[in-house]
Parts: C-alpha cells; structure tokens; sequence
C-alpha cells in the first residue's frame, strides 16, 4: 500500500532532523553551543576584468566587467562551540556591471550568488575582540544580462566553490560586528564567466 504525499513529506522531515540532532551530539561540546545570526555588505573585486561570454547569438561575446561590484549582501547563521570552534551556512550575493566590446552602449549585469557552508576557528575566550579565520564550500550562479540593450547576453549557469575568510569580530553584550576579508574560487562553466573575487565585507549580527 502506497503511503500519503503527506505522510511522504512528514518523513522525510522526521528522518532530515534525527540527522540533523545526531550530527549535533556526535560534535564535541555541542551541549554548550551558542548560535549567531549576521548580515554583511561590502565590496568583491574581481581577478579578470576583462572576459569572453558565451551568448545565444553570436556565439562569444567580449566584455569588460567592473572591478568593484555593487549591490554586495552576505546572510549568514551558524553555530558555536566551545574553543572558538563554529560552523554555519551563508548566503552571498554580487553584482558587476559590464560593457560589451561588440556593442560598446550595451551594458549589462552579472549577477553572482553563492550558498556557503563554512567553518571557523575564533581566538581569544576572554575579552571582546575575536580574530577568525575560516573556509569552507558551496555552490554558486551567475547570470548575465543585458537584454534591454539586444540581448547579446542572457545565460546564467552554477558550479562548486571554494571559499576562505579573514576576519576580526568585536562582541558587545549579545551583538557582533564584523571585519573579514573573504575569498571565492568560482568559475561558472556554462557561461564561461570567471566568478572568482575577493573582497572586504563589514558586518553586524545577533549572539545568543
């Protein structure tokens, strides 16, 4: 007899949190754990500014991008363990602009966006300032567009990330801000957009 969609779903919840609560206690010190929550905006630079896009008409497509995005958000979560141990998950999204060398008055955006797993090592117990340094993987996408000026450009593809970041993060009571340099090895394949950057993020965030 074949089970309901719903009773399908609500076991796939069941068996997602036994293992979510058997990784936690299998981690040492998990019964101390603190969490953070966190927001972040900055600037990413780009390593090639000037690239070659793969489009639906022509083929190819030189473009030259900027080398400071705009629109930079990072959301982040994670948990803390003693030792200044911690892990979490984070979303990071930028944004370049671009100028097409085939039609110099079509600019469009490359939209870059990137789930994250991360961990981290925090220094110093006493006290409120708390140098980190940290790494991890993920996945990300781009999209490249500029549509409103003849639709040269319009793909968008993902591919696996590796990631590191530098950091110091001053804790007052129960809030956090932050300073860290952040690093990402991307290359969007499909696309044949070279995603990779480096950047210096600040932040603020919510310790409990």
């Amino acid at each position: 007899m074949t089970g309901s969609p719903f009773m399908n779903a609500a076991s796939r919840r069941s068996v997602a949190t036994l293992l979510f609560s058997t990784a936690l206690a299998l981690l040492p010190g998990s019964a101390m754990a603190a969490g953070a929550v966190f927001i972040k905006g900055g600037a990413m630079n780009l390593e090639k500014d000037e690239q070659v896009f793969r489009t639906n008409t022509s083929g190819t497509d030189n473009v030259a991008l900027d080398d400071i995005s705009r629109q930079t958000l990072g959301l982040g979560w994670e948990i803390r363990f003693r030792h200044g141990w911690a892990v979490g998950i984070e979303y990071l999204r930028y944004v370049h602009r671009f100028t097409s060398s085939a039609t110099p008055a079509a600019r469009g955006e490359a939209v870059t966006v990137a789930g994250l797993v991360t961990a981290k090592k925090y220094f110093f117990d006493n006290g409120k300032f708390h140098p980190y340094v940290g790494g991890g993987f993920g996945l990300g996408g781009s999209d490249a567009n500029n549509l409103d000026y003849g639709g040269l450009v319009d793909e968008s593809s993902s591919s696996p990330i590796l990631h590191a970041v530098l950091g110091m993060e001053l804790r007052v009571d129960h809030l956090s801000y932050m300073l860290e340099v952040r690093t990402l090895a991307h290359e969007s394949r499909h696309l044949g957009f070279e995603a990779s950057a480096t950047g210096v993020l600040l932040g603020v965030g919510f310790i409990w």
